[in-house]
């Protein structure tokens, strides 16, 4: 992770340094320094403008929980917009008492 942001504040470096997304082709984990702190499937939507997929919690800190997000895979970077919520994010941006949770990371390995 490059940077996130909650509620309007920045996440902090060593947090963001230290956390990770990985994604195969039907599964996603997020670690945290290694140890993974949550885990699930994951669904592309239909929609094309913003993109957008739902993450299905099935360990973790959002077990049971469904995410709607919107991403933007653009370069070597990937923009990820959580609903922490429930609700369907409509922009990249976490602002002050939202539910949303905006991330950017850096890819390790390119996409096909």
């Amino acid at each position: 992770m490059l940077r996130a942001e909650l509620n309007g504040e920045s996440a902090p470096e060593l947090a963001t340094a230290k956390t990770e997304l990985e994604f195969t082709a039907t599964t996603y984990a997020v670690r945290y320094a290694g140890d993974v702190m949550d885990n699930g499937t994951y669904e592309l939507g239909p929609e094309a403008n913003p993109q957008n997929l739902v993450l299905r919690s099935i360990a973790g800190t959002n077990s049971g929980r469904e995410i709607p997000c919107i991403y933007q895979l653009k370069g070597n970077r990937l923009r990820i917009s959580f609903g922490i919520e429930g609700g369907s994010p409509l922009a990249f941006s976490a602002p002050l008492r939202g539910s949303y949770y905006c991330a950017v990371y850096g890819l390790k390995q390119p996409v096909n």
